[in-house]
């Protein structure tokens, strides 16, 4: 397993996944919205999505959502967790564990 930051070209595995975990959540499937809001966020740069690439078959296992806050305080960027998701396929495999590890 590899993680890696994730680009357009992951998209369609990322949707699957993403998918996955917004109906573990409880969530309808909602694929073309999912890949319309996961576009923008890779394209604009609105959140960083880091993704665990498995190294048998270059699928996506899993991800970690990151999104950018600002303290006046620290005066820095800080970055908030918002989601984690693994594939219910690749669970059990420190997959989620990884990705927390990268960020």
């Amino acid at each position: 397993m590899h993680i890696v930051k994730s680009t357009e070209a992951h998209l369609l595995q990322l949707v699957d996944v993403f998918e996955e975990y917004r109906q573990f959540c409880g969530f309808e499937r909602s694929p073309n919205e999912t890949k319309a809001f996961l576009k923008k966020l890779i394209r604009n740069e609105e959140s960083i999505i880091f993704i665990a690439i498995d190294s048998k078959t270059d699928g996506v296992m899993g991800f970690v959502n990151l999104y950018p806050c600002y303290s006046s305080l620290a005066l820095q960027r800080l970055w908030i967790l918002n989601d984690l998701g693994v594939s219910s396929k690749f669970r059990r495999q420190g997959v989620s564990k990884a990705l927390i590890y990268k960020v």
